[in-house]
């Protein structure tokens, strides 16, 4: 299994590369990782992250033959023109899974999670259902750095703090569904 990150031409070209070393072959360019990965005898899967950009061709990225397997993850809906079979659309989790995700990873006894489900709620309205973000709020929470109904304030404090010396970071390459304050 290979991962490649096609967020940018440099960072697939790197990726591309690694999959050379590992297959331990000279190779200096995609194009030739591409003929590799085709002449390949052993069966593989090639993971293509981070397909993003509207107007470029990623098709560029696949292999011929047929010993392996191509998985794009994509947020633009025209990429679905590349799937062979079923493309399949992932949402997030709904609110009932979010609230369950953030109580599991807070390690909250679960005979306590109707008391704080109002708290685990206004969490996951701020992180936009972000199952990863989800997680490290449940994780710093389960670690006694706050509380579920200080979370918020908290991330707030952060937020602000880190973007006042780095406000580029405002912008999510997820398309920000991360609440401003």
């Amino acid at each position: 299994m290979f991962w490649v990150d096609v967020d940018s031409p440099s960072t697939a070209k790197n990726g591309f590369l690694t999959i050379a070393k590992t297959l331990e072959s000279p190779a200096q360019d995609i194009k030739d990782v591409l003929i590799l990965l085709a002449n390949e005898k052993r069966p593989w899967l090639l993971v293509l992250d981070n397909a993003d950009d509207p107007v470029f061709n990623y098709a560029t990225y696949f292999p011929s033959g047929d010993r392996g397997a191509v998985l794009m993850t994509s947020r633009v809906h025209d990429c679905k023109s590349f799937s062979t079979i079923k493309a399949e659309d992932l949402e997030g989790l709904d609110l009932e899974h979010s609230v369950e995700l953030l109580l599991k990873a807070t390690r909250i006894e679960e005979t306590l999670w109707p008391s704080q489900r109002a708290d685990a709620e206004a969490i996951v309205g701020l992180l936009g259902s972000h199952t990863l973000a989800l997680i490290q709020a449940g994780s710093y929470i389960a670690k006694g750095f706050s509380s579920l109904d200080q979370y918020p304030k908290k991330f707030a404090d952060h937020r602000k703090r880190l973007l006042r010396h780095f406000p580029r970071q405002e912008h999510s390459r997820y398309k920000g569904c991360i609440r401003h304050f």
